[in-house]
C-alpha cells in the first residue's frame, strides 16, 4: 500500500476501478498517478484490503442507472470514499 502526504497526515490511499471498455480504467489510472497511489482492479478488491485504506477512490461506468461494481464499497464500507463515473451518450458522439 502507497501512502499520500507527508508526516503525521498521510492517508492510506487505493484507487479500484471496474472497467468493461477501458474507459474507468484510464481514469483510475490518471487518478492513481497523480496520487501516487495504488490501484486495484474491482476483481482484485477484498473487504481486508478495504479495511486497510483510509481513503478508497472508486470508479466504474454508468448503465442504466447504475455504477458498475458499487456492490464492493458500499457492501464493505470504508473510512472515507470518493467515486467517480463515466456514462457514453450517443447523441454527444459526432456522425
Amino acid at each position: 500500500m502507497l501512502f499520500y502526504g507527508k508526516g503525521r497526515d498521510f492517508m492510506k490511499t487505493a484507487v479500484i476501478y471496474k472497467s468493461k471498455y477501458g474507459a474507468a480504467k484510464k481514469y483510475a489510472e490518471w487518478i492513481a498517478g497523480e496520487l501516487e497511489c495504488e490501484i486495484l482492479e474491482h476483481s482484485k478488491g477484498s473487504a481486508s484490503e478495504l479495511s486497510k485504506c483510509d481513503l478508497i477512490i472508486y470508479g466504474g461506468g454508468l448503465y442504466a442507472g447504475m455504477i458498475s461494481g458499487i456492490g464492493l464499497v458500499t457492501k464493505n464500507p470504508c473510512k472515507n470514499l470518493v467515486v467517480f463515473t463515466h456514462g457514453n451518450d450517443a447523441n454527444a458522439l459526432p456522425d
